[in-house]
Formats: C-alpha cells, structure tokens, sequence
C-alpha cells in the first residue's frame, strides 16, 4: 500500500483501520451464513466485541481523519462508512435473537448463544466504564458466569437492605413471634410515642405492619436528616393514613425493623445473622443502626456480590438454600407477588416485580434480579449515581434478549 508523508504520522491509525476492516469483512460473510453455519458465527462473537470497543472508543478519531483527507486514497475503509458498523452490529444483534429462538433446543448451541450475551453485558460495562463492581449469573441455581469483584471485598447495598428484613419478618413470622397485621404502635416502646397527641396516635393506629412493608402509607419524608430516626418517625404528622397508595421511604423499613426487634424480644441484626446470614454463609457483611440502638432495616447494609446472590438463591429456591429450609415457602410467594401496584409494575415485602419475576434493589444499581420462570438470577453491585437505565437495558438486551 502507498504511504505518504502526510500518512506516516497516522500509522497506527491505518494499522487500526486495515485490522477492523478485516473483522468487518468478516463479520459480513459470517452474519450472512450465521443461520446455516451457527458455531462460525458465535466463535466470532468476540471479534465483535473488539468491533463494538472500536465503534465506542477510536472510531470518531478514524473517521474524522479520514474526513480530513489524512489518509491514504487507497486505504480500503467499508468499517469507517457513517452506516455499516452501526448496520453490521445490529444485524449480530438481531441475528442473535434468530438463534436463540432457532435453536433453543440444541443445548450446545444454545449454551454459546447464552455465553455469548454474557460476555456482551460485560464488554458493554467495559467500553462504557461503567463503575460495576461485579457481576454474577445463575442458570438453574448454579453459578455460570462471573465477572470483577465477586467476593473479595463488600460494597453497600443501600435498600436490598430491606429485601433482607422481609425474609426476616418472615421467619419470625412463621414461628408465630410477629402478626404484620398489627398496628405499628403495638410494637413501638411507649417511651416514644408519650409526645403524640390523641389524632395522632389515632393515624398511627392505622398503619400495619403490612401496609408498612408495601409502603402504602403516602406523605412520608424519603430519609430522616440524621441517625435519629425514632424522633424523626413520630415527628411526622402529613402521612396520609387513609390512602393506600404507593410511596417509597425509609421510613416504613426503620419502623418495621424496630417492630421485629420488639416482638421477638431480640436484637434484629443478631436474629438476622443467626437466621439468614449464618445458614448462607455470608461472613463479612456489615451494617448500621440507629440513635437508640436499632438495626436501621432500611439500608446501611455492605456485603459482596456472591453474599447478594445467596440472598437471590434463596428466594429463588422458595426458602431453602443448600436444601435447608430457612423461611416458608407461602411467605415468599407471598413477599415476591404484587401486593401494592407501583410505576415498576408491582411491589410485594419490600421486594420489586421485575418483568416475569422479581428483584432486589438498591440505589446506585446495586440489583438481584430473580426470574424462575427463565431459571435465571443475575446480580450486580454498582456506584453508578446518575439516574440512567442504561446498566439494566444493556443487561435486559444481552442476556434476556428483550
């Protein structure tokens, strides 16, 4: 090929340029033959990959050289087309999805198909830097597939924290120590309620366990300004005890806590541990309490991807992990269902509808999706702040091919 001297300083990006240029070729023929040759297809999948780090990272540079007239005349450049590897990309995508329904019954097939989504999600957490800690999917309760941070070190989970109080609600439940039908004020300390006026005590009245648990209860404030969340609780006066609506906050988590902590008459971290933590074991996990001593149910939790996972193993197995049975089975079909509507599509004990199953949830994307009827759990734990989607809808494009 000519060389210029113009060109020498762009070297690397002609060396670039000829190497994509020859997935691209490739990608073509590949894609055109996929339904008839499937395994050259998905053996190419990583080259796809490289093809996608491109198109995200030094493609806008290659193209405005050549935009510029910087490089050679002859230099053959179908991948830098404004159209063809966008175009190229999505027909893998699509092509992928004809696979999948194609062969859906040939388990080698579709074990690459599934692999191959997979490593998609995390070249996508890759390209774009997303800060993901790690990742972890199960098929059929067995781990298949893991990536970064699984289980050396804990990150916060936020409100997952929540998820974990239900299944404790739960067992206590099961043993007959707690009734969430009962008024919240059943189990609150007197000592904390002697400043409510009578009207109040009366809309407190109102309140169970149970609408607690589903966040029915509109007005409440989000979070309380410091640690001092018992004061704060019952220095609220504009809940609405009346309307059942949805309405997200701390607060009914705090409350339900302290609730659990009263009515088995015992530390709820420690009953937490002993029931939940300790059969999964889960080892490291840390939390945080309130002014008064009580473990903050509604976030504060840190623990690693793998000890989440557990937490989804366990609601996916219907109670048991390892074959023992940890909260019944009733409780969590009832936890997992749609007991308060919401803008997600549902809401159950502190638990999300997601799709055709559940999740768990925290802020910042920390997620445990759980869906039995796919025999699928993934679990992520992230410190992504902003307000984006674009975490779940490439892990939703990737690997639940919707």
């Amino acid at each position: 090929m000519r060389t210029d001297k113009k060109s020498i300083i762009h070297q690397d990006s002609i060396n670039r340029i000829e190497y994509m240029e020859g997935l691209y070729d490739k990608g073509l023929k590949v894609i055109k033959d996929a339904e008839e040759n499937p395994a050259a297809f998905l053996d190419f999948q990583s080259e796809i990959d490289e093809l996608e780090e491109y198109m995200g990272e030094s493609w806008k540079d290659d193209f405005s050289l050549d935009e510029q007239g910087k490089l050679p005349a002859d230099l053959k450049r179908g991948v830098l087309s404004e159209d063809g590897l966008f175009n190229l990309l999505e027909e893998n995508r699509e092509t992928l999805d004809i696979l999948r329904e194609k062969y859906k019954d040939d388990p080698g097939v579709s074990e690459k198909i599934r692999f191959s989504g997979y490593e998609a999600f995390k070249n996508d957490i890759l390209i774009n830097h997303w800060p993901v800690y790690g990742v972890e999917i199960y098929e059929d309760g067995n781990l298949a597939y893991s990536f970064g941070d699984t289980k050396e070190n804990i990150h916060p989970i936020y409100s997952c924290t929540k998820s974990i109080l239900a299944i404790a609600v739960g067992i206590a439940l099961d043993r007959n120590l707690i009734d969430i039908s009962k008024d919240i004020l059943y189990y609150i300390p007197e000592k904390y309620t002697l400043g409510l006026s009578k009207e109040m005590k009366e809309k407190w009245k109102k309140l169970s366990l149970y609408r607690l648990m589903t966040m029915s209860v509109p007005g409440f404030p989000f979070r309380a300004p410091d640690d001092n969340y018992m004061d704060f609780s019952f220095s609220i006066k504009d809940f609405n005890s009346d309307d059942n609506s949805f309405d997200y906050s701390n607060v009914p988590a705090y409350l339900v806590g302290v609730a659990l902590t009263e009515a088995i008459g015992e530390d709820a971290w420690e009953f937490i541990k002993r029931n939940i933590l300790d059969p999964l074991e889960i080892t490291d996990a840390t939390y945080s309490r309130c002014s008064k001593g009580y473990f903050y149910g509604a976030s504060g939790m840190e623990m690693s991807v793998n000890d989440l996972s557990k937490i989804g193993l366990l609601l996916y197995n219907g109670g048991t992990y390892n074959g023992k049975r940890i909260v019944s089975e009733e409780y969590v079909k009832k936890a997992t269902s749609v007991l308060q509507m919401n803008h997600e599509g549902g809401y159950g004990f502190y638990i999300w509808k997601f799709h055709d199953g559940f999740s768990i949830n925290g802020k910042f994307k920390q997620k445990c999706y759980i869906l039995p009827k796919r025999k699928l759990i993934i679990t992520y734990l992230a410190d992504i702040e902003d307000g984006s989607n674009v975490l779940r809808e490439s892990m939703e494009k990737h690997i639940l091919g919707l």
